[in-house]
Order: structure tokens, then C-alpha cells, then sequence
């Protein structure tokens, strides 16, 4: 679903382009010298913005040793004591995150091993229906 709502990963050149078009980066306000961070622009694909959060999700519950979710796992495990707003924050990281590493896998620029995805992880990327034995 992911590769039919960006047509070409191709197109985009760099990890900045493609958080940009997910709509997962955060927005900025800057006057002269003084820089406040913002929340996330939103602008962008909704679909796809969704179908990463919700995939997000999904690797906090079956891929908890994906190197962003085991950064933020003291946050998005079940049971910790955090608010709402935490687990959404740090969820829509792990969707940033997952976006980049989505275009460093298609585009080639690294393997699904090297960024710390299971086996079974990378056939349902590829969009190949069989699933592998894991490891």
C-alpha cells in the first residue's frame, strides 16, 4: 500500500524530501535569530501518514529490537507510565524513522539487516505475500 501511495521512491533524493512528504517532520517558526520547534506539519499524504503510524505500531509490538523502538521503548511499552501525548510523540518518530529507513531499503542505499529488521519484516516490505521462518 505504502509503494502504491508514493509511486517512485526514486524521486526522492534525500531523507529530509521524503519525512517531508509523509508529513512526519516537525514544523518550525523562525524570526531572525530565535528558532521554535513546532508539531508535525501534517502536510503531505494522509493515507500514507496513517498507514506509517499504524505500521509504527506494529513494529513496537513485533519488532521491539528495531533500533527506534528500542530507543523510545521505556515510552511506548505496555504499561509505562507515560501520557498520551508521549506515546503519540515518540510513535510518530518511530513513523519518521520507518519512512527513511522505507526509502534506504527501496532505493538501495541499505539492507533491511543492517537497519535492524527481522527477516519476516522484510518480505512484507518487498510487498511478497510468503512469510520466512525467523531467525
Amino acid at each position: 500500500m505504502m509503494s502504491r501511495e508514493i509511486c517512485s521512491w526514486e524521486r526522492f533524493a534525500n531523507r529530509r524530501a521524503i519525512s517531508s512528504y509523509t508529513g512526519l517532520c516537525p514544523g518550525e517558526h523562525t524570526s531572525g535569530t530565535k528558532r521554535v520547534p513546532g508539531s508535525v506539519t501534517k502536510r503531505g499524504n494522509p493515507r500514507l501518514r496513517a498507514a506509517l503510524v499504524e505500521c509504527a505500531w506494529r513494529m513496537v509490538r513485533f519488532q521491539p529490537n528495531y533500533p527506534p523502538v528500542k530507543k523510545r521503548l521505556a515510552i511506548l511499552a505496555k504499561g509505562a507510565r507515560a501520557t498520551g501525548a508521549q506515546r503519540k510523540k515518540a510513535i510518530v518518530a518511530v513513523a519518521r524513522h520507518l519512512a527513511v529507513d522505507l526509502w534506504r531499503i527501496h532505493t538501495a542505499r541499505c539492507s533491511a539487516a543492517q537497519l535492524g529488521l527481522n527477516s519476516a519484516q522484510t518480505l512484507i516490505v518487498r510487498g511478497e505475500q510468503k512469510r520466512a521462518p525467523l531467525a
